[in-house]
This record gives C-alpha cells, sequence and structure tokens, in this order.
C-alpha cells in the first residue's frame, strides 16, 4: 500500500510540475502589469489654439514651446496601455470626460467656438473609440491636437474614422 501510495504521489508531482512549467507557453497571453512591451510616440500640438483671436492662455500659462508643442516624448508601454494611459503618463494635466478628452494644459474644448476641441490620431488615422478603450501598440504614433473647427484645420477628417 504504501509503494502504490508513493508511486501516485510521484505522478500528481510530475504533473503538477508539468501544469506550472507549461503555463507560461501561450502566445496569446497579456504581459504583466509592468512588464515592456514596447515604446510609443506621443505628440500634443496645440498650435491652432494659440492662432486664435479667441485664445485666452498664454504659451507660459500651459508651458508650452513656440511652435505650438506642449509635449513631445516616448511613452513606455506594457501591452494594455490606453491612449488615457499614454497622457497619464507625460505628466501632462487633462481632464477625462468619460473616455473623451475635454482638457489639456488648461485648454479646454469649446474654448475658440463651438467646434473647437481636442482630437486624436494613432498613425495619421482617427480611432473610432474612445481615448480610454484605444490600446497603443509598439512603435504608435499619438497625436493629440486642437482644432478650432472640427478638425479641419488640423487637417483630420472622420470620414476615415468609418
Amino acid at each position: 500500500m504504501k509503494a502504490r501510495t508513493r508511486y501516485l504521489f510521484l505522478i500528481l508531482a510530475l504533473l503538477l510540475a508539468l501544469t506550472f512549467s507549461l503555463a507560461g507557453c501561450g502566445d496569446d497571453e497579456l504581459p504583466e502589469s509592468g512588464a515592456k512591451a514596447g515604446t510609443a510616440y506621443l505628440t500634443i500640438n496645440a498650435s491652432a489654439y494659440f492662432a486664435s483671436e479667441q485664445s485666452t492662455l498664454t504659451w507660459e500659462e500651459v508651458g508650452g514651446q513656440a511652435d505650438g508643442i506642449l509635449y513631445q516624448g516616448e511613452i513606455s508601454l506594457d501591452g494594455t496601455t490606453s491612449v488615457m494611459d499614454a497622457l497619464l503618463a507625460s505628466g501632462i494635466s487633462f481632464v477625462d470626460a468619460g473616455g473623451y478628452v475635454s482638457e489639456i494644459s488648461g485648454i479646454g474644448a469649446g474654448a475658440t467656438g463651438g467646434m473647437s476641441g481636442w482630437l486624436y490620431t494613432i498613425n495619421g488615422e482617427v480611432p473610432t473609440v474612445s481615448a480610454a478603450e484605444t490600446i497603443l501598440a509598439e512603435g504608435d504614433e499619438l497625436l493629440f491636437v486642437y482644432s478650432n473647427d472640427g478638425g479641419a484645420d488640423a487637417g483630420i477628417s472622420f470620414e476615415s474614422a468609418e
């Protein structure tokens, strides 16, 4: 009886060892939180806001550069990094209005007219979901741009989003 119990215990131990060794073998796994999965590039451009006669903030007040860029840099990705996460990682202040970025560095939607506000593209394309739902991938170029007229002044067309 002891030999049989020892034999069953040995088989169980081998099965457990095999199970744990195969646990990390899938290609469809998401990286663990904090695991580096690549880099994306973020640019925040407010030049249209400052070109508007209705702008009330100065470059100094929002921490911008003379060319209208509020931020430009790399963002580390962990495989689940959303557009909102990228903004948070940039250290730039912003307001999340239910997945829509309604304000960046104190420059809010509607500040220069009814069709003004923040828009974003990834690799030149307009995403069809909110910034909170859009997950970035290695090498993505994320652009936030302030538009005074629904994207036309920034060359953004929503026809490509359909």
